[in-house]
């Protein structure tokens, strides 16, 4: 045993110390570090960090020695820069200007990029775990299919931006801007996005198990897929067949006091999620389930709640006038003091 954890000891240190410092255009590289500078440069496979973070097996190290090996490079200019699969972990670009750069690949993992510009940028398939982000400028910037678990985007603009299929898992977007943001296929299983405005955002087949949308804004919001977009009015008639349709998961997720008026959100499985008070007016939740959901004190009016099911659900001091509830299964429901509600069956 001894052997074995000497050996794993001794690989982190070998790959840590190094030594990958190459630039493609040596000159721009240069330039950047005297005078942190290299507006649309190419730094492609560059390496500014002073160690390598390979595996995520041994962060615990990585973590211990942040403080020692983290890289100052605040306030640099890398408007357009080229920084295809740079090393960046662990370097300190706050601040920074990196609007429309070309990040595609690069390795940024616990970077620090606090307060930086970083609109129009591609961060496509970027490894960015435990990276702190918090009022940083993503407008319109390209994070497909990029890491970043763990992460701090507090209060950040990521209006417009694309995070199809990124992963979001435990990251901090409290406060966070994702208007319009293209959220279809990522997961974000228990992120905190506390009071974020999330208006008008696609969430198609996301994973937003135990996420915390307190307060959040979530009005016209939409999970439907391209073909449900070009055919709204194509629904499943019946609950055996809507099983297996399910395609955006709420389930256990803190949905209190959220605004999402005017959403389209069929089909999604809002399984244990808590909707106390919500505001959810003349929103469609054609076909999604609602089993044991707490309700209570809900905005449902003018909803579509069709086939949908409510088993066990908590709707106490619900607001159902207007409601669609065509085939919609309310067994087992505490409904004491639900108001003005029509069950046509």
């Amino acid at each position: 045993m001894a052997l074995f954890i000497f050996a794993i000891i001794s690989f982190q240190c070998l790959t840590i110390f190094a030594d990958y410092c190459w630039a493609y255009d040596d000159e721009a590289m240069a330039t950047y570090e005297k005078i942190k500078t290299c507006t649309n440069c190419d730094l492609s496979s560059v390496q500014l960090a002073k160690i390598r973070l390979p595996d995520p097996y041994f962060t615990w190290l990585n973590l211990a020695l942040k403080p020692i090996f983290i890289v100052d490079y605040q306030n640099s200019s890398l408007h357009k820069a080229n920084l295809q699969n740079a090393n960046l972990n662990l370097v300190d670009l706050s601040n920074s200007d990196l609007s429309n750069a070309n990040l595609r690949g690069a390795e940024l993992t616990c970077v620090q990029l606090t307060g930086a510009n970083l609109e129009y940028a591609n961060l496509e398939a970027t490894k960015m775990w435990n990276a702190q982000l918090n009022q940083t400028n993503l407008f319109a910037s390209n994070l497909y299919n990029s890491y970043l678990r763990r992460s701090n985007l507090q209060a950040a603009n990521l209006e417009r931006a694309n995070l199809m299929k990124a992963d979001l898992s435990l990251a901090n977007l409290a406060k966070t801007n994702l208007r319009h943001a293209n959220l279809n296929g990522a997961i974000l299983r228990g992120a905190d996005l506390q009071s974020a405005d999330l208006s008008g955002v696609y969430l198609h087949m996301a994973n937003l198990i135990g996420v915390n949308f307190s307060h959040a804004q979530l009005s016209g919001a939409d999970s439907r897929g391209p073909e449900r977009i070009r055919y709204p009015y194509t629904y499943v008639q019946q609950l055996s067949q809507i099983t297996n349709e399910i395609d955006t998961n709420f389930s256990k997720s803190n949905l209190s006091h959220v605004t999402m008026q005017n959403s389209w959100i069929p089909y999604a499985d809002f399984t244990g999620a808590n909707l106390e008070n919500a505001d959810l007016r003349s929103s469609n939740f054609n076909g999604s389930w609602f089993v044991s959901a707490n309700l209570r004190g809900a905005d449902l009016r003018d909803t579509n709640l069709s086939y949908a099911n409510l088993r066990g659900a908590d709707l106490r001091g619900a607001k159902l006038d207007g409601a669609n509830l065509t085939g919609a299964d309310f067994s087992s429901n505490k409904i004491l003091g639900l108001r003005k509600t029509k069950l046509d069956n």
